[in-house]
């Protein structure tokens, strides 16, 4: 069967860790009976450069026409505060805007082979860790009108923002994260900060009359303070987590350096149109061609899009199961590597782990 993939590799590493994936799915492509067309379009500061506009409106309809679309990163320091609606990390918000994608999922995942990347936590307490962030990208802080800045009647300058949510937009994020903790280990602790903010305060009312709809699974209420502190301390306490925007990129972050890097981890943005899948990581331009960037999350991205855009598990799971098999056997990129051990490359990286799901 047939699949079209819109690439868009951005700026940075952006171009080079998807190159990697697009190695890995090749080697899928020799396992199973899958075509997957592959068409890269310009985002970010590269397409701001060459049209104008950090989301041309052709690599915007290339992606609403796409089962599913593959990104890399975007963001430049020079741009992504001069050039306003159009700075290159504008054109992802804009780009989940117009695909209406409103929740993202971001697994964070260190089996018991690849334990050693353990960051914070002493040796002999390495458990497993397998949690997944569910996080609100339609509403909040990013998207809140009005902002901006200003002058006040006594000459002193202020910036303000808006953080709003409706109780569809919590709800939506909240049947997301239920329908995962069901297909998991049926337990969802919702993170907010509702004994100070409005906006935290509505979100725990309305996650709570959403877990009425399901009964099966449990629901846990936890401040973001406590949640950040029990995440380096006990990250295998958590199976689905739950919050905004803001707190949810915070929080994966964070977890990606418990877990090893931030190089490791992948993100999907989700709703009703053609989903978005990329690394965690930014766009890292002192790092751009330099041929030693994890590509890893950017596989996982992959595996994610397989998964959930395409409907092919088996080669997902082949997949992950490739980049486990691949880092255990010795394979590091710099931020992964043991002191005094062996460091590949990102070309390497990706040309080891394309092999291993080739050749199981």
């Amino acid at each position: 069967m047939r699949y079209d993939i819109a690439v868009l590799g951005g700026d940075g590493v952006g171009p080079s860790v998807v190159a990697q994936a697009a190695k890995v799915l090749a080697a899928v492509e020799e396992r199973w009976p899958h075509r997957f067309v592959l068409t890269e379009h310009a985002v970010g500061a590269a397409a701001l450069a060459a049209d104008g506009t950090s989301l041309p409106a052709a690599t915007l309809d290339a992606a609403r026409a796409s089962a599913a679309v593959l990104f890399g990163a975007v963001g430049d320091p020079a741009l992504d505060r001069s050039a306003g609606e159009e700075s290159p990390t504008a054109a992802l918000l804009r780009l989940r805007r117009e695909l209406r994608l409103h929740t993202g999922i971001r697994p964070v995942a260190l089996p018991g082979e690849l334990a050693d990347l353990a960051s914070l936590r002493v040796a002999e307490d390495r458990s497993p860790i397998d949690l997944v962030i569910v996080r609100d990208l339609s509403a909040g802080l990013f998207h809140g009108i009005p902002r901006g800045r200003r002058w006040s009647q006594a000459g002193v300058e202020e910036a303000f923002d808006t953080m709003s949510y409706t109780t569809t937009a919590i709800a939506r994020t909240a049947c997301t994260a239920f329908e995962i903790a069901r297909r998991r280990r049926a337990s969802v602790v919702s993170v907010d900060q509702a004994n100070v903010l409005e906006s935290s305060a509505l979100w725990r009312e309305e996650v709570t009359r959403t877990a009425a709809e399901y009964p099966d699974v449990r629901l846990e209420h936890v401040l973001v303070d406590n949640c950040a502190n029990e995440l380096v301390r006990r990250p295998d306490r958590y199976d689905v987590i739950l919050t905004d925007g803001l707190f949810g990129g915070i929080l994966s972050d964070e977890a990606g350096a418990v877990t090893g890097s931030i190089g490791m981890l992948a993100s999907a943005s989700v709703g009703d149109g053609p989903g978005i899948f990329e690394p965690v990581h930014g766009s890292a331009p002192r790092h751009a061609g330099r041929d030693e960037v994890n590509p890893i999350g950017t596989i996982r991205a992959l595996a994610m899009l397989l998964d959930l855009a395409l409907g092919l598990s088996d080669a997902a799971r082949a997949v992950e199961e490739a980049v486990v098999r691949t880092v255990a056997a010795g394979h590091r990129t710099y931020d992964i590597a043991a002191p005094g051990g062996r460091v590949v490359g990102t070309d390497a990286m990706g040309d080891a782990i394309a092999a291993a799901v080739a050749r199981p």
